[in-house]
């Protein structure tokens, strides 16, 4: 079992001070329906081969700091603290910034890697343990190995920070760090999430919803990876003439889904199963008019559901399964996104999470909550000592996030990974699926992180 002691912990502020106009920050409608979570969590690891030493330093761990406090400049609202579910108060008081060691090498570590050590690489569990007022932004933890390796993870609290600010916080503390980003930070951020989703004083009906597939089940986390060939197959498998070009998260999805639904058949040992459901994370970002960017603060994402009725939950096609996901993808569009904002909005989130709760009442158990990782970069994320060799979630708590999964850059490109908790019957039933395992591969060793010993 891998053993990992905290050596030091301290919090870093900004490294210049918020001025005074811009010291409230408004939350979002959407931000006001998180929960305080660190779900944005994603750990990079380095062999640091190409540092000075070949191994982690005081000078390295000085330098990590320093530019920290720089990112949060950046990104000020990060360094402040959550006020009554309305706003952040900017004050400055920073981010947590941690450092461990870890009792063993590397390379021991990625030969087979150990799922549920990963929780110990965190600087903070998954759902805070501190009133929200109180609780960090932002949390970093820096894992040094034996070897001199390390493993960062990255923690934002999800009142704030979706997948997509996670991946742009990270890129750009990693460019301040290796000297490539010398801009000055902004006089004003990027409030368009707020201004979009005015945050209200009281939340819509049905607000709860958000959080169903949240709960305190045991589960086990499994990692399935998916190389470039298996992609493809894929790909061609869920082409039909309705969608003749699927997405490779398209196609994917569709496979998890419908290997999903027959693990749960025959866990339960039934003859049908009820209604399927899935949720799929949307960045809006990219969907708004003009596009915003991808370090815009706040959770600016929503939720696509599809769902599959009773019988024809598991005897459906994987090419079906991307009909009715690109579907329900295709619902969240620009003219959808207007109706969303102002005053209008309240009601229409209102009706979307009735209509969530009808959904998941009929389908549960089978709901699985899909996040799509994959856009973020990870493998660009470079401090100064090269690209990791490897980058997991760091949020794969086991009762957390039962039934919910993560899709992930793979090391190869064009490949990717899935990372899961499910049922420990419901993820024996999976791994013994002789189709699914001709697509995936359980839990392998990653070959581009290994330090020579």
């Amino acid at each position: 079992m891998v053993e990992v002691e905290l050596t030091s912990r301290e919090i870093v502020k900004p490294s210049s001070p918020t001025p005074a106009h811009l010291k409230k920050f408004d939350l979002s409608l959407i931000d006001q329906l998180m929960p305080p979570v660190y779900y944005s969590s994603i750990i990079f690891y380095y062999d640091l081969s190409n540092s000075p030493g070949n191994r982690y330093t005081p000078t390295i761990s000085s330098k990590m700091r320093q530019s920290l406090s720089q990112t949060l400049s950046h990104f000020y609202p990060l360094a402040g603290r959550i006020r009554g579910n309305l706003h952040v108060e900017c004050n400055d008081e920073g981010a947590l910034y941690s450092e461990a060691r870890v009792d063993c090498h590397l390379a021991e570590f990625l030969s087979i890697p150990d799922l549920e050590a990963l929780g110990k690489f965190r600087p903070v569990p998954t759902i805070s343990t501190v009133p929200v007022e109180e609780a960090v932004q932002v949390a970093v933890q820096v894992n040094v190995f034996s070897c001199g390796g390390i493993a960062i993870c990255v923690s934002l609290l999800h009142k704030l920070a979706d997948g997509t600010l996670i991946g742009a916080f990270a890129k750009r503390w990693a460019s301040i760090c290796n000297g490539c980003y010398t801009k000055q930070p902004p006089s004003h951020y990027y409030r368009e999430a707020s201004l979009l989703f005015p945050p209200r004083s009281m939340l819509p009906n049905h607000a709860s919803n958000w959080l169903l597939f949240v709960n305190g089940s045991k589960g086990r986390a499994g990692r399935y990876v998916f190389d470039p060939s298996s992609m493809s197959k894929l790909k061609a498998r869920a082409s039909s003439s309705s969608v003749p070009n699927p997405t490779a998260i398209e196609a994917l999805s569709a496979f998890m889904w419908k290997h999903l639904v027959q693990a749960g058949k025959v866990k339960s040992g039934a003859t049908s199963k009820p209604s399927s459901l899935i949720s799929h994370a949307v960045n809006l970002r990219s969907r708004m008019d003009p596009v915003l960017p991808e370090h815009s603060i706040g959770n600016i994402f929503w939720k696509a559901y599809a769902h599959v009725d009773d019988q024809a939950a598991d005897a459906a096609s994987e090419a079906k399964l991307v009909e009715l996901l690109r579907k329900s993808l295709s619902k969240i569009d620009s003219r959808y996104l207007e109706r969303m904002q102002g005053d209008e909005g309240v009601s229409v989130i209102s009706k979307w999470l009735e209509e969530a709760g009808r959904l998941y009442g009929k389908c549960a158990p089978s709901y699985y909550a899909f996040s799509d990782w994959c856009k973020l970069s990870s493998y660009e994320v470079d401090f100064g000592w090269g690209k990791p060799g490897w980058v997991s979630p760091g949020c794969m708590d086991l009762g957390t996030i039962i039934n919910g999964a993560y899709f992930v850059e793979s090391a190869s490109k064009g490949g990717a990974e899935v990372w899961l908790i499910l049922d420990e019957e419901e993820m024996r039933a999976l791994e013994g699926d002789q189709e699914f395992l001709a697509f995936a591969s359980i839990n392998p060793s990653i070959s581009g992180c290994i330090m020579e010993e």
